[in-house]
């Protein structure tokens, strides 16, 4: 989009599940109008879904265009509704004017879902409207879903093989932050940011999931299309530092899958292990997950499930340490029996390792290992 403003009139169902990551969410249709026309659509006819559509954007036009106007920091300096009228008319026998030259900065890029009617109709009435360089993205969110998906193929050759593939996504130095649940590694993660800006892959964020049986609680887990943009968005901003680091992960993130081409490089990662005292994971579980109420109560529904694949464990025994204000003895528990015995047995070769108790320090000490290695 090189600095041009991206609009997706979408619904907002639509606009939650993926959108283009620099969009902004202006829809022509809320959901349950979305609804009916697509209702209407399927069971009358297509004529009469489209004049119910107009109907529905006819009320709502001057919030559609001051939508618009706030989402580009532009002035709506004439009279929305007269226009509207002379465009809903004439819509679809309408030619949109492509400016002549690449979208640049201040350009307005409009997309619905295959670049039809809704994003075709607010082209024309902005043009109408005097604006200028104005895009429809051809084949609207569908063509960009499928530039994202084709991304991350790889050839029936490569799939096959052990390599990893033929063009790379990531730079070809890896470095991956491991450890025991609780020792800190996101937030390691983060500081590393801080230290050297466009270093990592932050992919726990990208799903909203911390990657475990509790790993949702607090956050908001994405879809698996938001979760691939993300990454795609990611990708595309680069690496200047010439290496990526990135945080232990399976290839489940949460309900999200990372895409076998990235997962494919993220194996051949060197890996830094982090520790910590079981006193400092403890405290920052606790940290973690009941941070305030409305944490402490998705824990609270959260919990039961955890019992039942603990054998042996009392039912209601973690709500009841919960509510009896027990969550140190319950975290401890919960690293010791639960997080350790399942992770405790991998074995991996390490360049280094490094305590997280002071998580600035330990950022430095991450930073300087893998600048060393690189040196080396």
């Amino acid at each position: 989009a090189n600095g041009a403003y991206v609009i997706d009139l979408r619904a907002p169902v639509e606009y939650a599940q993926d959108h283009h990551p620099k969009a902004v969410n202006v829809p022509l249709l809320d959901d349950d109008e979305r609804s009916l026309v697509g209702t209407i659509y399927k069971q009358r006819s297509p004529d009469e879904a489209f004049e119910k559509g107009l109907e529905f954007v006819e009320k709502r036009v001057y919030d559609l265009m001051q939508g618009i106007c706030n989402a580009t920091g532009r002035n709506m300096d004439r009279d929305v509704k007269s226009v509207f009228g002379d465009v809903a008319r004439n819509v679809r026998s309408l030619e949109i004017t492509s400016p002549n030259h690449k979208p640049k900065e201040g350009d307005v890029i409009l997309y619905c879902a295959r670049g039809g009617q809704r994003s075709q109709s607010v082209a024309a009435l902005l043009q109408s409207l005097g604006w200028e360089d104005v895009w429809v993205m051809q084949g609207g969110y569908k063509s960009f879903r499928r530039h994202v998906r084709e991304s991350f193929e790889i050839s029936p050759e490569i799939a096959e093989s052990s390599e990893p593939h033929e063009s790379r996504l990531l730079p070809g130095n890896i470095f991956v932050l491991s450890g025991m649940t609780g020792v800190g590694k996101t937030r390691i993660l983060h500081k590393v940011e801080e230290l050297r800006k466009g270093s990592t892959l932050d992919l726990e964020g990208l799903a909203g999931h911390r990657s475990s049986l509790l790993g949702h609680v607090g956050l908001a887990p994405t879809s698996q299309k938001a979760f691939e943009t993300g990454i795609y968005h990611r990708v595309e901003t680069g690496f200047p530092h010439g290496y990526a680091v990135v945080e232990s992960e399976s290839r489940k993130v949460g309900d999200s899958i990372i895409p076998e081409k990235v997962w494919r490089e993220l194996e051949l990662g060197e890996r830094i292990d982090l520790t910590a005292p079981l006193e400092v994971r403890v405290t920052r579980l606790c940290e973690e997950y009941l941070r305030d109420d409305v944490h402490r109560r998705e824990l609270e529904k959260a919990l039961p499930s955890l019992e039942r694949v603990m054998k042996g464990k009392d039912k209601g025994l973690f709500v009841g340490m919960l509510k009896r204000g027990e969550e140190r003895a319950l975290a401890a528990l919960l690293i010791e029996q639960w997080y350790d015995a399942r992770y405790r047995d991998r074995r991996f070769n390490n360049i280094d390792s490094i305590d997280t108790s002071d998580e600035d320090a330990c950022a430095r000490a991450v930073v300087d290992a893998i600048e060393t290695r690189l040196q080396s």
